[in-house]
């Protein structure tokens, strides 16, 4: 019966037996069903960039030797580099007047043979208060001359005693680092304040064959990521080292390694950038003789020069992968000499098909790529523009949004120009913010229940989510029906969307006080397939931004007994999302019919009722739903009411078996869904694959907890031990109690199945 029919039929009915209809409580939703005009998306994210040009800006500007581009922190103006050693700045207008408007910052003279001289400029946090910024350059006259000058490469910082004026006097520097350099070249030099207020600094391998061995030579500081805390002083330098830093209390060259040292095992590092949306560190490197590089740096690994250029082996050492982390990408070389130039993510809204995309170049053929990595893989390069002749040298995004790129011009002075579209591109309309869709906010800020046509839903079973509360929403696009299934999650119509909500306790001893809303994820189903998205909220709680990958972010509590615990909270990326929204569940795992079939309080009415009920009597479902009491129905685990079984099997099914069942990801004939007989589960008394060095292991050892490598792997933290593997770190201390509790319990009996449930 079609919907218009069902609600006429509705309708009738209470008007003529109101008594009979609606005798008892009353139904948690009311009728007519609301249509969801509200939140509806009908465009997923671009999965290829827009064709792209560049055009030039502030035309009157001209920079010779130009090494990098530079947005104010405080927006409104632009500071541009010369490898010469001069820093100039000029307000970001359409045609600043060369004259009037362009400043001399700063100017070191410095030299600026070969890959000498200027390299990078960062502003302290606190710059605004304190004018303190830094600055990566060769020292040395610009009258060097020949191949190995010996000049040192510094890192500076300088102070401007009024901020609000811009020039600098160079006699305020002050050298935290100076390193001898036996070459021009590899000289590294980027700087990045991290989000943790560090400064992170790369420094290139010394730019000699030797490099090759140096850069593997943690005593030394050569082929390294720096990471500084240049806030705090310690006796005899001017920073700190962090003591969060990989090798703070040692490392490969045992108690040699420079503890300053983030990373290391790179070439010519030139250029870095921390990824504003996602949190990644992209280190660009330049390559030798067949491969560029773009790196994923994480602290303490190995990137393996000079023993590896890009995934090859350079044939010095054993050729052995052990201990090593490939790039993202390696671009091979073509005809024609390569250096890459890496750029940023990009995070505006001006090019939305550019959005979390990392931007770099090749300097020597003008081209300029948009990279699609979602922290695990790298999904495609694309070529955004093909401009021969040109080397760009330097790259910035303004807080408006716009790709700005510098020309470096050997000599001759350049411009500066700006990345555009090759035409007007077609707005998306896909939410970048949660802010850009009012209906898709008011879900995430738990008001989605408030929305015309937008459900609240709770399943009797919940997946552990390191401690985490959750809301829950269900959005179908219009009157649109969906198709209630007994087990499994339901057919749900094209552009249906889910919304979960995640706010987590920051003290265990006021769990409710110190709730913090981190996350939400969507599932949206499009063309015919369900996609998966992640927004994070900022620390105001007021928004929220769209991951393009998965994140970790520093979320430490305060347990129980008052004392402050480390904490990262998983953000999984899109592919993520999939691993655990399977074929084998239907895709959806708690929109179920076992999960739902229960009693629940509607906020908006204030009414307690089925879910299936109120669901049905809305006519969300295409056909009536029927009696609940006939209807697969999932217990609450935590309801210590219920049978030990039952609720022990309700968190296998809630945590687990949307991957161990048939059809499932895992390779693995392990069946843990709720309705399965405990004979058929394959997994009591079954010899695991792995048993983590458990004596006489079985994946559930009846009445032999200790035994039993599935209670292990809940119980674990060790990556590769845990289970679930996924967007989870923190063990699930009441879940583990439940296992144990009826694990114990299994006994062999003579039964024909051979087993029984006891208790």
């Amino acid at each position: 019966m079609n919907l218009p029919a069902r609600l006429l039929l509705l309708t009738l009915m209470s008007l003529l037996a109101p008594n009979d209809i609606l005798a008892g409580a009353p139904h948690g939703l009311d009728l007519p069903r609301l249509e969801n005009t509200e939140l509806i998306i009908d465009e997923l994210p671009s999965d290829s960039v827009d064709p792209m040009t560049v055009t030039r800006v502030y035309p009157r500007i001209e920079i010779p030797r130009v090494t990098f581009l530079q947005e104010a922190p405080w927006g409104g103006r632009i500071f541009a580099g010369c490898q010469e050693g001069q820093i100039y700045t000029f307000p970001d207008i359409a045609d600043p007047d060369p004259i009037t408007d362009v400043e001399l910052f700063l100017d070191l003279n410095t030299c600026f043979l070969g890959e000498q001289g200027l390299v990078s400029l960062a502003f302290d946090p606190d710059y605004l208060t304190n004018g303190e910024f830094y600055v990566f350059y060769t020292e040395g006259s610009a009258a060097c001359t020949g191949i190995n000058p010996g000049f040192p490469s510094r890192l500076s910082r300088f102070t401007n005693d009024d901020p609000s004026q811009f020039v600098v006097n160079p006699a305020s520097e002050e050298v935290l680092i100076q390193l001898s350099k036996p070459y021009a070249f590899h000289l590294g030099g980027d700087m990045r304040f991290g989000p943790d207020g560090m400064l992170y600094v790369s420094i290139g391998d010394g730019g000699s064959e030797d490099g090759r061995l140096w850069a593997q030579d943690t005593a030394s500081l050569y082929g390294s990521i720096l990471r500084l805390d240049v806030s705090n002083r310690t006796a005899g330098q001017l920073y700190s080292i962090p003591t969060d830093n990989p090798f703070f209390n040692g490392g490969p060259s045992s108690g040699f390694t420079r503890k300053e040292i983030f990373a290391y095992g790179f070439r010519n590092p030139w250029r870095i950038s921390f990824d504003s949306i996602n949190g990644y560190l992209y280190v660009s490197d330049v390559g030798y003789n067949d491969w560029e590089e773009i790196n994923i740096v994480r602290p303490g690994e190995n990137y393996g020069w000079g023993l590896f250029e890009g995934m090859d082996c350079s044939g010095i050492g054993d050729c052995s992968t052990d201990g090593f982390t490939f790039p993202a990408i390696a671009l091979a070389h073509g005809e024609g000499t390569s250096a890459i130039m890496g750029g940023g993510v990009y995070s505006g809204s001006l090019h939305p098909s550019l959005y979390g995309r990392y931007i770099f170049a090749n300097i020597y053929r003008g081209e300029v790529y948009a990279l699609n990595f979602d922290g695990r893989r790298t999904i495609s390069a694309e070529l955004l523009v093909e401009s021969p002749g040109r080397r760009w040298t330097a790259y910035c995004q303004t807080s408006d949004g716009r790709v700005l790129l510098g020309e470096h011009g050997f000599g001759a002075p350049k411009g500066i120009y700006e990345l555009v579209p090759v035409s007007a591109p077609t707005p998306s309309e896909f939410p970048l913010k949660l802010s850009d869709l009012p209906a898709l906010l008011e879900a995430g800020s738990g008001g989605g229940h408030n929305v015309d046509g937008v459900y609240i839903y709770e399943p009797a079973a919940k997946l552990w989510s390191d401690g985490a509360e959750k809301e829950r929403y269900l959005a179908l696009p219009g009157l649109d029906q969906a198709h209630l299934t007994p087990y499994g999650g339901w057919d749900m119509p094209e552009g249906t969307i889910v919304v979960k909500n995640f706010i987590l306790p920051r003290d265990e001893r006021s769990p409710v006080l110190s709730l913090q809303r981190i996350e939400t994820r969507l599932l949206i189903r499009k063309d015919g397939e369900w996609h998966g998205f992640t927004y994070e909220w900022n620390e105001d709680e007021t928004d929220a931004v769209l991951l393009t990958g998965f994140k970790e972010r520093e979320l430490p509590y305060i347990n129980s007994e008052g004392v402050m615990e480390d904490y990262h909270w998983y953000y999984p990326s899109r592919a993520d999302c999939l691993n655990c929204h399977t074929d084998a569940s239907n895709h959806l795992l708690g929109v179920s019919t076992p999960q739902l079939n229960h009693w629940f309080t509607y906020p908006t009415s204030g009414v307690e009722d089925n879910q299936i009920s109120a669901l049905d009597w809305i006519s969300i479902f295409d056909e009536p739903a029927g009696d609940p009491a006939r209807l697969p129905t999932m217990v609450d685990y935590g309801d210590t009411n219920e049978s030990l079984a039952r609720r022990a099997r309700a968190y296998l099914a809630s945590n687990c078996s949307n991957c161990h069942q048939p059809g499932g990801p895992t390779g693995r004939n392990i069946d843990l869904r709720y309705e399965i007989p405990i004979e058929d589960m394959n997994a009591v008394s079954v010899i695991p694959q792995e048993d983590f060095g458990i004596k006489d292991a079985a994946i559930i050892s009846p009445g032999q907890p200790d035994h039993s490598t599935l209670l292990y792997r809940m119980s674990s933290t060790t990556e590769g031990h845990r289970m679930p593997p996924l967007a989870t770190s923190r063990v699930d201390e009441e879940g583990v109690e439940i296992i144990r509790q009826w694990i114990q319990s299994l006994e062999l009996t003579n039964t024909n199945s051979g087993w029984d449930l006891y208790r």
